[in-house]
């Protein structure tokens, strides 16, 4: 089956799908629903140097067949997001290989009917896996969008963040930074101080923006690669005694009964996090929904962790085995609420 059919195939159960609904009745100003979510290796199907094994003769015999579902499984968890019609305003992803698996997203699949403008820039990630940044035309417009790097002269960061700036029709401006921060793959004795300065440069950079920008709502959200009890993630949130640049947490509000985003060995860690700034917190007009974080926890999210207990998250690969899920992580969302 070609590509053509099957996004033919597809457009037609968006076309039958209940989530799919008229644009008039998805509109919403009162809430601003943003999502971050690591799709875990969404890589197109042509072989290149940067996923040798992700392609049809490949490792993990990455077909269309296989491509397609994938894309229609993250369209099913961020419509999933959107409980009660309020789907996302804005969709941070992090992991996906280029525009071309954009624009699959969000033409062949159930979000084609809520608009969303794609944001995404070649990064230096030599595995081709980057961060990138759909939102919704109807509610903002995009200001500008650039590369952030977080290294320093003696510490490389590899990838860089995106950072996007969006304006509502309010005059609101909103500053993102999506970031996926290094791995602990290596082990922490390696990767600590990388994160560590992922969190100083991120932190004084957008300190200087705030400043240039001081009305500006800053979110820095990603998949982190540290929980909330790690010394880079605590930088985050350090008073810096400047009105409105300091960051707040949402998990530190969420009302979730969740362990954690992701699951390695049995442990259930909150690696992916969304930090607000002073002014979406202290704020008598717009802030942060009192819920602090989701996590979505739909049932088809998990599988079970065979020998250990419990319920891990349900991806797409474990090794070589083809598994046909989601993704390693869980996805976070929080809402920003206009009184």
């Amino acid at each position: 089956m070609n590509q053509f059919s099957i996004g033919i195939i597809f457009f037609f159960f968006c076309q039958l799908s209940s989530f799919c609904q008229s644009e008039k009745s998805l509109l919403s100003t009162d809430t601003y629903r943003i999502v971050f979510y690591n799709v875990e290796n969404l890589f197109d199907t042509k072989q290149n140097s940067s996923h040798d094994t992700f392609y049809k003769e490949g490792y993990h015999k990455w077909n269309k067949s296989r491509y397609y579902t994938k894309i229609q499984n993250i369209s099913k968890v961020l419509v999933a997001c959107g409980e009660n019609q309020n789907y996302p305003s804005v969709i941070a992803l992090c992991e996906v290989e280029n525009k071309n698996v954009l624009k699959d997203i969000c033409c062949y699949s159930c979000l084609r009917n809520l608009n969303y403008n794609i944001v995404h820039q070649d990064d230096l990630d030599p595995r081709g896996i980057e961060g990138a940044l759909l939102y919704r035309n109807s509610l903002f417009i995009e200001e500008n969008s650039f590369l952030l790097s977080l290294s320093t002269d003696s510490i490389r960061v590899k990838r860089q963040v995106l950072v996007v700036v969006l304006k509502t029709k309010f005059d609101e401006k909103f500053i993102f930074f999506v970031n996926h921060w290094p791995s602990r793959f290596s082990g922490r004795l390696y990767t600590d101080k990388k994160r560590i300065c992922a969190a100083n440069r991120l932190r004084n950079i957008s300190d200087s923006l705030k400043k240039i920008n001081p009305n500006a709502f800053f979110i820095y959200l990603g998949d982190f690669n540290d929980d909330e009890k790690s010394k880079s993630i605590k930088i985050l949130q350090e008073a810096r005694g400047i009105k409105n640049v300091n960051m707040f947490n949402a998990l530190d509000y969420s009302k979730s009964n969740a362990n954690g985003t992701i699951k390695s060995k049995g442990n259930w860690a909150f690696f992916d996090h969304i930090f607000v700034s002073e002014n979406l917190i202290h704020n008598d007009t717009i802030s942060l929904s009192k819920e602090g974080l989701h996590i979505l926890q739909n049932d088809f999210l998990f599988e079970s962790d065979g020998r250990r207990l419990g319920q891990k998250p349900y991806r797409t690969f474990l090794g070589p085995l083809y598994k046909g899920g989601y993704s390693d992580h869980l996805p976070v969302f929080v809402d920003i609420i206009r009184k």
